[in-house]
């Protein structure tokens, strides 16, 4: 962007911001803490998500009166909205109190929107930039956000009230050892499981989807209560679509995921075509049960299926290492670890490290069948975040790297196809 791209959007409460021309502002959808809106214009996709822009501004009170209890209720409220929150990252602020950044995702008009919120604390009231794309355009969406927050100004200055200690979200313990005041993410991941639309189907069942027949022997009952054949044994059309997309998925898409506290491998397939993916899964990481569902899902809302199966959830993740982002680890150590909890920390480990290696792993192995694509294996923690795994077996070694859970995110959208670079 360049200046000559721009124009600045300016509500009468004294907010303002900058835009792109491609964004123009809609007064009519402005009122009472919504001051600016702002949507692509001209638009020429009916049929697609339009990018917009909103921003809200409110006055403080005792319960919401910091960041992280700001940051708190804005997580709840989408919760409460039903939209998948997959990050939170601290947004640092020019001369100020961090705010945060917030990211979500859920599908709409057959496409996965992505949404970025900054949560902050400016001028003595509330703002909240929310910015929402498709993911097919999260670069362009990336480069407005930052740019809007980036150029807020706001010609108002409210006394700050005392926070009620009574609201205070609880505080991650680890941050707080840093000397960090963090809300605790902890309970984000627990507040949105994953829950299929389809049947729970056997092996057996699911092949003969993939056959587009139903063979002697097989319990035809899943099947037709779900609406995959009819009274007289045929595939309905959805039985159709999710036949082409087991037959002959232009590409599939797979995660795998070993815990320490489970005693089974969960497994997710997607195969997606053009239009329609069949997403094929047992039950999620930390779950039990049998058998596996099937839903049949628009191609482009693929992430949102990912991301609720593997839990992808807000997580505050720090280095290993205070002197490198990437601690470099002798493979045997970590080959060690992940095969059995009781592997003891490498000699010298930080305390940072010590207490990652303590916590129960959930390693995820990420991967899909184009030419060129590569395994990306992660390990989550419940309360010393998530990291990057990577081995070279050659000469021995291993590296863990900080993954933000936005990076994560990202991670997750490039495996279902969407051209985005980790930020």
């Amino acid at each position: 962007m360049t200046p000559a791209t721009l124009h600045r959007l300016a509500s009468p409460n004294g907010f303002s911001l900058e835009v792109p021309d491609g964004l123009r502002e809609v007064p009519e959808r402005e009122d009472g803490s919504v001051c600016l809106v702002a949507e692509a214009d001209p638009w020429s996709f009916p049929r697609t998500f339009r990018p917009n822009l909103t921003a809200t501004v409110a006055p403080l009170a005792p319960e919401r009166s910091t960041v992280p209890q700001l940051s708190a209720l804005t997580i709840a409220a989408q919760l409460e909205l039903g939209v998948h929150v997959a990050a939170c990252d601290v947004w640092p602020e020019p001369g100020g109190a961090d705010g945060r950044r917030i990211s979500s995702l859920y599908p709409a008009m057959d496409t996965t929107v992505v949404q970025q919120q900054y949560v902050a604390i400016r001028g003595g009231r509330a703002v909240c930039v929310s910015v929402q794309c498709g993911a097919d355009r999260l670069p362009y969406a990336d480069l407005v956000f930052r740019h809007a927050v980036a150029t807020i100004r706001c010609d108002f200055a409210d006394p700050v009230p005392e926070p009620d200690p009574e609201t205070m979200p609880r505080l991650d313990a680890f941050a707080a050892e840093r000397g960090l005041e963090l809300e605790d993410l902890g309970r984000v991941r627990a507040a949105q499981p994953f829950v299929s639309a389809g049947p729970v189907l056997e092996e057996e069942q699911i092949e003969a989807l993939r056959r587009g027949k139903l063979r002697r022997g097989i319990d035809p009952a899943p099947l037709q209560t779900a609406g995959f054949i009819d009274a007289d044994g045929r595939l309905t059309e959805m039985a159709e679509t999710a036949h082409q997309a087991l037959r002959s998925p232009v590409r599939q898409v797979q995660i795998e995921v070993t815990s320490d506290e489970g005693n089974r491998d969960a497994v997710l397939r997607a195969y997606q075509r053009r239009d329609a993916t069949a997403v094929v899964a047992n039950a999620p990481p930390g779950r039990s049960g049998d058998g596996y569902t099937l839903d049949v899902i628009a191609s482009e809302t693929t992430p949102v299926a990912l991301a609720r199966w593997l839990g992808l959830a807000p997580a505050w993740t720090f280095a290993l290492d205070d002197d490198s982002p990437d601690l470099e680890l002798d493979g045997a150590v970590v080959e060690a670890r992940l095969a059995g909890v009781e592997a003891p920390a490498p000699a010298h480990a930080s305390t940072a490290l010590r207490r990652m290696w303590s916590q129960p792993w959930q390693v995820a192995r990420l991967g899909s069948d184009r030419p060129d694509a590569s395994v990306t294996t992660v390990i989550s923690t419940p309360e010393a975040g998530t990291f990057r795994l990577k081995r070279d077996r050659g000469a021995g070694a291993a590296s863990l790297t900080p993954l933000p859970s936005h990076s994560y995110l990202l991670e997750l959208l490039e495996l279902a196809g969407f051209g985005v670079t980790a930020a």
